[in-house]
């Protein structure tokens, strides 16, 4: 298994708070794609103040 042939992907997810909260969630986008063969990295922000990335190896995916 690997991510040659992965294309890039774009989207929004629609989060939620797990419990009721007051602050409403900002808008997040994301993208995935592969680094290379072995590597997946994903990017989500809210163009704000939050970002988050992680670089996933194959083996880290199937572990999961």
């Amino acid at each position: 298994m690997g991510f040659e042939d992965l294309e890039p992907i774009f989207g929004q997810p629609k989060a939620e708070w797990s419990a009721p909260n007051s602050t409403p969630l900002r808008p997040l986008l994301f993208h995935v794609h592969a680094l290379d063969p072995s590597r997946l990295r994903v990017l989500v922000t809210d163009f704000h103040s939050n970002t988050y990335e992680a670089v996933r190896s194959v083996q880290h995916l199937e572990d999961m």
